[in-house]
């Protein structure tokens, strides 16, 4: 899955160019792809596969030790809300589909200042049929479809598929609908929360989402003035959590952390030239005693500009997932 730092240190001597999203260039540090070529072992078919591999490399590197040097101002528990929409009932009564219609559940995500994600476990359905469901998960905002969730359905039995799905939604409301086409199908009775205490008009809510059962014509468009509220919710259970999500914030520095991330990778470069390659010839071994000074070189760099970024990282404030930020340190224990 793409991330706001691929591409963020570019490459000049590969056959195309690739441009940095940062203006860096691995080039800048006296690194090529020619020379990453003389260094790969069989695990790589060119010096562009190690290049990209130690450049995510390193980007991780970067990223968890920023992470372990604001710990102390980060909320340990990323599981903020955790619920379950859709109680199955133990009557099996069974509510029609019809034509042209799409129903499911709406998630709304509440949010404008804090760097929430939704997670999908599982998606469950419990029709009267035996076939295999395709659930349809769209995005409310922009109309488009997110994901296609294939459900193997037993007939009057609850089914499930593990989603194991993240909808990012970084200082912004999120809003999702999980939808099947319910023509010609049967459902068993399903509630979206028959405990809940803040329901109104069939209607779920809480501190950060709010939710309902659903339908939709299935030629119209997917936004939120499409949706016809329902008294159920089609046979469908949704397990899903909202989470602090830490990648999204660190998205917002990318620009300060590429020069650490430039010197992380030229480091893990040379390391591999050491330690790992097999090859024999003359980068491996002539310039063995270079690559070692180079490793320093790297290591020294990399060290000074993941301080110097630090200082001019500051913590969100009015952000669930952040605690009161008072007297950070700026100073930073490097692995």
């Amino acid at each position: 899955m793409a991330t706001c730092f691929d591409d963020l240190i570019g490459i000049k001597s590969g056959c195309s160019l690739v441009t940095g999203t940062s203006g860096l260039y691995i080039e800048d540090i006296g690194i090529t792809e020619k020379e990453a070529d003389m260094y790969i072992n069989s695990e790589y078919r060119n010096g562009n596969e190690l290049i990209t591999d130690k450049l995510a490399f390193a980007s991780n590197l970067v990223k968890q030790t920023i992470h372990n040097h604001f710990s102390a101002y980060i909320q340990t528990k990323s599981k903020i809300d955790s619920q379950t929409l859709g109680e199955y009932q133990d009557s099996l009564q069974l509510k029609a589909g019809a034509v042209g219609t799409l129903g499911g559940i709406n998630i709304n995500l509440i949010n404008s200042n804090s760097h929430l994600q939704v997670y999908v476990n599982s998606i469950s359905l419990q029709l009267s049929t035996t076939q295999t469901t395709n659930v349809l998960v769209y995005d409310l905002i922009s109309g488009t479809l997110l994901d296609t969730i294939a459900v193997d359905c037993v007939a009057n039995t609850i089914s499930t598929t593990y989603v194991n799905k993240t909808y990012s939604a970084p200082k912004r409301k999120l809003d999702l609908i999980f939808v099947y086409d319910t023509e010609g199908l049967y459902s068993n009775t399903t509630y979206l929360n028959s405990a809940c205490l803040n329901c109104n008009g069939y209607k779920y809510s809480n501190s950060y989402i709010t939710s309902q059962g659903i339908n939709l014509l299935e030629a119209g468009s997917k936004i939120r003035s499409s949706l016809v509220g329902a008294t159920h919710t089609y046979g469908m259970s949704i397990n899903y959590s909202v989470q602090c999500s830490l990648d999204n914030w660190l998205c917002e520095m990318s620009n300060l952390v590429a020069l650490p991330i430039l010197y992380k990778f030229g480091e893990e470069i040379m390391n591999y030239s050491l330690y790992y390659s097999n090859r024999q010839n003359s980068k491996t071994n002539i310039d063995y005693d270079r690559n070692k000074e180079r490793l320093a070189m790297y290591q020294q760099a990399y060290n000074q500009s993941l301080e110097a970024s630090i200082k001019k990282i500051n913590l969100p404030t009015n952000d669930i997932c952040f605690k009161c930020n008072d007297g950070i340190k700026s100073s930073i224990i490097l692995p």
